[in-house]
């Protein structure tokens, strides 16, 4: 076949002849900034440019153990806190988003501060008062009347946050109660005093009601006890009774 002139040594000259062109353009432009061959220079600055981003973008992401996206909870599902949710982003997590974080405790039921402790009051929040109901009574003979507390009276009382230690004052079944708490136990007492007419048997009768217990647990412990403090001549007065029940604590 007849030869053109262009055989592989030949193209395989110019080949490599553009390719030295070329290198030694690229190494001009570095040496040279801004002489002769601009176009290449800026080529291969704007190559370098990605390729140091791209590296320092995957090294953030593969040292800070977030991967874009995920998310993860973040806060507290203690008391009445709720957990949120916090994504990922730029390799770091973000805010916490859509929780429910603590607040001043306040006197309702409510473990707001988010401590697993209700209603422990902040220092300076003023008072507390739930209300009381007798939820059982057991009187120690069926002869025993209950009176005047008993099963279904209501009342309430009042002590001053954060529960930690005080006075405390209370009213159940029409009996004023007189007390303190301390560390969020409460100890009360209350006495009346029952004459003739209103007894049956002509004796004087004194009578004793306690309620204690732990506030936190909504529910205290009643005790009655009775004893016959003046007995007219000849008068037969009855056998004293005595009464345990419960005492159930609402906040408001």
């Amino acid at each position: 076949m007849a030869s053109t002139g262009w055989g592989f040594r030949g193209v395989s000259a110019i080949v490599a002849s553009a390719l030295v062109g070329m290198v030694a353009c690229g190494a001009r432009s570095e040496l040279e900034t801004g002489a002769g061959g601009g176009t290449s220079a800026t080529s291969t600055n704007s190559v370098t440019s990605s390729v140091t981003t791209s590296s320092s973008t995957t090294t953030s992401s593969s040292s800070s153990g977030c991967l874009e996206g995920t998310t993860q909870s973040c806060g507290s599902d203690v008391g009445a806190c709720q957990f949120g949710v916090e994504t990922c982003q730029g390799g770091v997590f973000g805010s916490c988003v859509g929780g429910v974080g603590p607040k001043p405790e306040a006197c309702n039921g409510i473990d707001e501060n988010c401590n697993g402790t209700v209603d422990d009051c902040d220092p300076g929040s003023g008072s507390c008062t739930p209300t009381l109901l007798v939820t059982g009574s057991t009187p120690s003979s069926p002869a025993c009347i209950d009176f005047p507390v008993m099963m279904g009276s209501a009342g309430s009382f009042t002590y001053t946050c954060p529960g930690t230690g005080g006075a405390v004052t209370a009213v159940l079944g029409g009996i004023t109660f007189t007390g303190t708490v301390t560390n969020n136990e409460v100890s009360l007492d209350g006495f009346a005093t029952i004459a003739p007419p209103q007894t049956p048997d002509g004796c004087t009768w004194q009578d004793h009601h306690h309620v204690e217990g732990s506030i936190h647990s909504l529910t205290l412990d009643y005790t009655y006890s009775e004893m016959v403090i003046a007995k007219p001549p000849g008068a037969l007065c009855w056998s004293p009774c005595t009464e345990v029940g419960t005492v159930q604590v609402t906040f408001p």
